[in-house]
């Protein structure tokens, strides 16, 4: 086998092994968020990466989220069990309490990037979006 040919299948063999690990390129990979049950991160936590399904909080985590810090994405707050009365959050937040949120989550889902989500400030909708 020359080194052309043994270059061509280490170069396969690493990309196949890379699709196995990570997916292939161009996969949109879910958002990564870690809850904590006390503003600052502090207390009992949990790291979820989401996709577009919803994750209804039970147990420990049901209406006792306090901040989170997110580590890529956007991800939804909700209100409500089965992903309703959503808020977008797209950056970490110390104390969900700012935002009238503290212990009132309910459910979790990446965000869909919808077009017509309104701003936190104009609260009239089902989602709102918090913005820096």
């Amino acid at each position: 086998m020359s080194n052309i040919q043994l270059g061509l299948v280490l170069l396969i063999g690493s990309l196949l092994i890379s699709n196995i690990c990570h997916g292939p390129s161009g996969t949109r990979r879910g958002a990564e968020i870690s809850i904590y049950e006390h503003e600052n991160y502090r207390g009992i936590t949990e790291t979820i990466t989401l996709g577009s399904r919803c994750k209804n909080f039970g147990g420990s985590f049901r209406n006792k989220i306090s901040s989170v810090r997110l580590h890529s994405g956007c991800v939804q707050l909700c209100r409500e069990e089965h992903c309703n009365q959503c808020t977008d959050i797209r950056e970490s937040y110390a104390a969900l309490s700012d935002f009238n949120l503290n212990d009132q989550i309910q459910s979790i889902m990446g965000c869909n990037e919808p077009s017509g989500h309104q701003s936190l400030a104009a609260g009239t909708g089902d989602h709102n979006r918090i913005s820096s």
